[in-house]
């Protein structure tokens, strides 16, 4: 019998977190497709709807990835009780929402890459259990 989802995926995810091959996120992510794709699916026959399961199933994929760029000593148990998170995420999300804030968020992301770099922050310290910044 082969390997589940979840053993296959601790074996990508162990790979990628000695190496940080991008050929082992790649691997990660399509397990993480399949995963969502049977969830949503399943959903969607159970209540009759019509989803597109292609697109839902990779955002959810992305959610999980994205957690492992963004976070370097970012790991997963089991995959399959995670990526069940991401596909709720990704069936009950405000897509208007996220077409209203995308436009947003590039003109942030095109004001920090043309900006100088900030100045260091100034020496914190903590006295008698408050924060305070030295001058």
């Amino acid at each position: 019998m082969g390997k589940g989802h979840n053993e296959r995926y601790s074996e990508l995810q162990d790979e990628y977190l000695r190496t940080r091959d991008g050929k082992c996120l790649s691997l990660m992510y399509g397990v993480c497709v399949e995963i969502a794709g049977n969830y949503i699916r399943k959903y969607a026959r159970k209540r009759r709807l019509s989803l597109d399961a292609g697109e839902l199933a990779h955002d959810s994929a992305v959610y999980v990835i994205d957690q492992y760029l963004r976070k370097p000593r970012f790991r997963v148990g089991r995959i399959s009780a995670y990526i069940h998170y991401g596909c709720v995420k990704s069936l009950f999300r405000d897509k208007e929402w996220d077409r209203r804030k995308a436009p947003y968020e590039e003109s942030l992301l095109a004001a920090a890459v043309t900006e100088d770099p900030p100045e260091e922050a100034p020496e914190q310290t903590w006295k008698q259990g408050l924060l305070f910044e030295e001058a």
